[in-house]
């Protein structure tokens, strides 16, 4: 699978992503989901609305190569 790219992402899609190391997540390999708030290209930063049970509502500041999959367009 390619790496997602910035030109991918569009504001309302919804991404998984995983946390980073520095981020210490107890299940590195656990996958979180993410609707995009906003895209910064120039730093290859996405601000997401996190969609997990328990931290519905919190946004987070990732990088593009944090996401693993595209699950859905705008909308």
């Amino acid at each position: 699978m390619s790496p997602i790219t910035c030109s991918q992402l569009q504001i309302g899609m919804v991404i998984a992503y995983k946390l980073r190391s520095d981020q210490l997540p107890k299940n590195p390999e656990r996958e979180w989901l993410g609707k995009v708030k906003s895209i910064h290209p120039a730093l290859e930063w996405i601000k997401v609305e996190v969609l997990d049970k328990g931290y519905e509502g919190e946004e987070e500041m990732v990088y593009v190569k944090q996401a693993i999959r595209l699950l859905s367009g705008p909308g």
